[in-house]
């Protein structure tokens, strides 16, 4: 411990984000975090939450469980800091008008999927100034200290000063320097064409990606849709892909059918596919190592996998492709023809009748059953994140618990698709 009047709390964690907030504001964090997740990972509401104090939300470098000492008084001295490696420090505002400090992860968040429970640090009622210590883990790890055992986080809070203000950049302390990613906002569209650049890429026996700065807003101006055909023009020639909206691979081939996507795979031997990852879902390797700039929209450009016969080492289009390098300019823009037109008819053919839900089942298989409704047809019915409900097919009845929030971030549905297991 490094503060005789610290407080030290561990908390069950399976994810990359820790919420401090005071408990009488659980109802609007909870508001707060479902509404997040339309706005991506610069979501101004949660933006606005930091900005009051309400919620301070910070990032961890790996899911391990928090281990954090939370302290009144002054930020960590020089010599407190001394023994260990630090990440750079941080400070935000928090208000705490029961005194009562709640440390969760998104394993611990009481919103009625989690059964972990987090911690409550009674605290001074007040208004404070929040200055986070963490722990570089792999600077520690780089120096074979395996004799550390104080806690990973050190969070220390003073009276926050008269009169100042606080203008938070981001919503997230983030484990780097918080400072903008040198590609984002670098884009134009006009006349329904994205001119953008890259971010990186990977390119490797594994992964073939091409990481865009196309983000949420772009993805929502360009109104793309899954099964959409878009053309990428990027190094002197122009490529074909499939748009799976937000869907990785592994779910998109399921939701479009596995006979489909090997059809289009057989029609179109180049095929390529694209699809948007949002800042708060980790399921891409990040575009870039630099933890300054993790958590950024980005849109990945990838063969249909890894072993597509198509391209080979040899293959000038497929090396010059991917290959690129970060700043490299690129173009895309909409096909007038979908490669899958029966999308929106599938997607829509669903009814509400009352208290119920009547839609249909897209694929399924012996651990997953993908159905054509997502949150916002559900919310129709009256259901919120973390409900139960019970489902029919057939003869058949089974309760469905909405575990969506337990893979450690923000609940990730794919859009207008949501998946029960």
């Amino acid at each position: 411990m490094y503060r005789n009047n610290g407080v030290r709390v561990d908390v069950y964690n399976e994810g990359l984000r820790v919420m401090l907030y005071d408990e009488s504001n659980l109802a609007t964090v909870k508001s707060a975090l479902a509404q997040s997740e339309q706005e991506g990972f610069q979501s101004p509401t949660l933006l606005s939450l930091a900005q009051s104090g309400t919620l301070v939300l910070f990032e961890l470098i790996q899911d391990d469980p928090i281990d954090a000492e939370v302290a009144l008084g002054e930020p960590l001295t020089a010599a407190e800091m001394k023994p260990a490696e630090w990440l750079p420090v941080k400070t935000a505002r928090i208000d705490l008008p029961t005194g009562k400090l709640r440390v969760d992860s998104f394993s611990s968040f009481p919103d009625g999927t989690n059964q972990e429970p987090g911690a409550v640090v009674d605290l001074p009622k007040g208004k404070y100034e929040l200055t986070l210590h963490r722990i570089d883990l792999a600077a520690m790890a780089e120096k074979e200290d395996d004799a550390y055992d104080d806690p990973e986080q050190v969070i220390t809070l003073r009276p926050w000063p008269a009169g100042k203000k606080y203008r938070p950049q981001t919503a997230v302390l983030r484990c780097g320097d918080q400072r903008p990613a040198p590609w984002v906002n670098k884009y134009r569209i006009k006349g329904g064409v994205f001119n953008g650049q890259v971010i990186s890429n990977r390119f490797d026996q594994i992964h073939h990606r091409l990481y865009l700065n196309l983000d949420m807003a772009a993805f929502k101006q360009l109104n793309l849709q899954r099964g959409m055909r878009l053309e990428l023009a990027a190094a002197g020639r122009t490529y074909t892909l499939l748009c799976q909206g937000e869907m990785i691979p592994a779910v998109a081939a399921s939701y479009l059918g596995e006979k489909e996507y090997e059809n289009l795979a057989e029609l179109h031997p180049m095929l390529l596919i694209g699809f948007l990852v949002t800042g708060f879902v980790p399921v891409e390797p990040p575009p870039v190592r630099d933890e300054h700039y993790l958590g950024y929209d980005f849109f990945v450009v990838s063969t249909l996998s890894p072993k597509s016969e198509a391209f080979t080492e040899a293959d000038d289009a497929f090396n010059k492709l991917f290959r690129l390098e970060a700043g490299a300019a690129v173009e895309l823009r909409v096909h007038k023809n979908p490669f899958i037109k029966m999308l929106k008819s599938r997607e829509k053919a669903w009814r509400v009748e009352g208290k119920d839900l009547h839609c249909r089942v897209l694929s399924c298989s012996d651990e997953r059953l993908l159905l054509n409704v997502g949150y916002q047809e559900l919310r129709k019915i009256g259901f919120d994140r973390g409900d139960a409900m019970e489902m029919q097919i057939g003869d058949e009845h089974r309760v469905i618990f909405d575990a969506s929030n337990r893979g450690g971030e923000l609940g990730w549905i794919p859009d207008k698709a949501a998946e029960y297991t």
